[in-house]
């Protein structure tokens, strides 16, 4: 999958702004959020969103699919 999203950057054209980085140590992962802007969380009718929780603690603005555990546990309040 992540061979599929390497080439399809290529094709766009945007492979030199684009870093796929896969399974991530978590120290790693925090200091990356803390120097994000957005996060996008695409998983569809995941049972939680702890993701969406790392980011929005973070301080992103995020992007997450309305199903699942971000619909059900994590949003308050619909817009």
């Amino acid at each position: 999958r992540v061979a599929g999203l390497r080439a399809l950057a290529g094709t766009l054209g945007v492979a030199d702004r684009v870093e796929f980085v896969i399974n991530a140590p978590f120290p790693e992962l925090g200091r990356r959020l803390a120097t994000a802007s957005v996060g996008l969380h695409t998983m569809w009718n995941e049972h939680f969103g702890i993701c969406v929780v790392e980011m929005m603690a973070a301080g992103c603005v995020t992007i997450a699919h309305d199903s699942g555990g971000p619909r059900s546990d994590i949003v308050a309040d619909r817009v």
